[in-house]
């Protein structure tokens, strides 16, 4: 499970004056207010007093004590020192000459289970969306990843139409063209200097982003703290086993990669395999209805040119494929034209295939 700051089990309290000055404050309060992303000369106590301030009006004004359903972000430091962003709810009730205690419990593990599993649940909705390409499916898997940029900053997305694995689109990057390369190369070597190349290069799932390539990378929503460590999500067809995209995804640098986020990665992975294997088998069936319209077209086509033209079938289907060649037209076309009108393109006069050459006269 993701790790927890460690702080005591007894509620952190306060009591609020009634001009929302802090009359008084537990340890735990604050040294919860008193650190930030930024250090812990910067307290939080500005932040704190104005998310809870219409709520506070509310619990002086009825006097009855009330909660502040918002979640509230607070940083606190983990074990080894580093900020971590925590959730908290804050309880408030009324006490005399307009004082409010302040009570706050902490609901960080709700509220990223919350954020994570709505980004997979819009995941999970992309495969029930028809008639998407690859690229446009990989673009809304971006899309819905990017409301969630908390637990992934920045991602950049890559998928095969045939072409090898070119890049989609990218989000919380500085500029494209660095770290979201136009193109991966199908066989990227060890020695390598780009992340992701060297990353794919050596088969592992993580890549640490150093030196100039933190830079690449746009501030996340949390803080200071780069978010310099990414996953490689492979996306390959359930079907067929062909990789179909590649989503290369920033984490969250205040929250440690254990077995919860391990878990959120490996279905964000699922659903998009997911929603590109649908997009695949869509474009699969689309060329199919292309195929057997195109067929249908043809063998009618080929009565037609049977009857008007007195030839067999093979005749008729060679007499189509020379006129195609001729007017240098896919034989689809000629066809289309021949169930149209009736008749072959009359720009040309040909001799029937294979037919005996004859005089004008009729005689051989």
């Amino acid at each position: 499970m993701d790790t927890q700051p460690s702080l005591p089990e007894s509620l952190p309290r306060a009591l609020l004056g009634v001009d929302d000055e802090v009359r008084w404050a537990d340890p735990t309060l604050h040294a919860l207010v008193s650190c930030s992303a930024s250090g812990s000369c910067a307290p939080q106590w500005d932040s704190l007093l104005d998310e809870i301030r219409q709520t506070t009006v509310q619990v002086r004004d009825q006097g009855v004590a009330g909660v502040h359903t918002e979640p509230i972000r607070l940083f606190v430091l983990d074990e080894a020192g580093r900020p971590m962003e925590t959730y908290w709810l804050a309880a408030l009730s009324p006490q005399s000459q307009g004082a409010v205690w302040l009570s706050l419990v902490q609901v960080t593990r709700r509220v990223v289970v919350e954020r994570r599993w709505a980004t997979v649940q819009a995941l999970v909705a992309l495969e029930r969306i028809p008639g998407r390409g690859l690229v446009d499916t990989g673009r809304a898997i971006l899309q819905t990843l990017a409301t969630n940029r908390i637990s992934l900053p920045w991602a950049m997305c890559y998928v095969d139409s045939g072409q090898g694995l070119t890049l989609v689109d990218a989000y919380g990057l500085r500029r494209e063209g660095r770290l979201a390369l136009p193109n991966l190369d199908a066989a990227p070597v060890r020695s390598s200097r780009h992340p992701v190349e060297h990353a794919r290069a050596v088969g592992t799932g993580r890549l640490v982003l150093t030196g100039p390539w933190v830079r690449e990378v746009a501030p996340g929503p949390l803080g200071p703290t780069p978010p310099a460590r990414g996953a490689l999500l492979h996306l390959a067809s359930y079907r067929t086993g062909r990789e179909l995209g590649l989503l290369v995804v920033g984490l969250n640098p205040y929250r440690p990669d254990e077995e919860l986020f391990s878990e959120f990665l490996r279905l964000v992975r699922n659903q998009a395999r997911g929603a590109l294997g649908a997009a695949e088998a869509d474009a699969r069936a689309a060329h199919l209805r292309v195929a057997l319209e195109s067929n249908r077209t043809i063998g009618t086509a080929i009565g037609i040119v049977m009857a008007h033209e007195q030839l067999t079938e093979k005749l008729a289907f060679a007499r189509l494929r020379q006129v195609s060649n001729e007017l240098n037209r896919r034989i689809v076309d000629i066809a289309d034209h021949v169930v149209l009108t009736g008749a072959l393109p009359g720009s040309l006069a040909v001799p029937h295939p294979a037919s005996p050459a004859t005089d004008h006269d009729g005689t051989r």
